[in-house]
């Protein structure tokens, strides 16, 4: 999905999972889509600091590159 501003540039770009297969989404050199999820937040926290205040386990905010990163689960190992 791509959204645009006022003077058709675009300011929204979102890259749905289910093109994993035919799309190769890479974030500085990293497989977002098939790098784990604490481990992709690690590597891209090493590149620029997301948002500790808006992190909710689900959604990861990196202000410096303008990137957000959403999951539907939070999956937990059972103890």
């Amino acid at each position: 999905m791509l959204e645009y501003d006022s003077e058709g540039k675009v300011d929204f770009i979102e890259i749905p999972e289910v093109l994993k297969e035919t799309f190769n989404c890479l974030l500085m050199g990293i497989d977002v889509f098939n790098t784990k999820a604490e481990d992709l937040v690690e590597k891209i926290d090493e590149i620029a600091e997301y948002d500790r205040n808006q992190s909710d386990g689900y959604t990861y905010f990196f202000p410096s590159l303008g990137l957000s990163l959403w999951r539907s689960d939070i999956f937990k190992e059972e103890c």
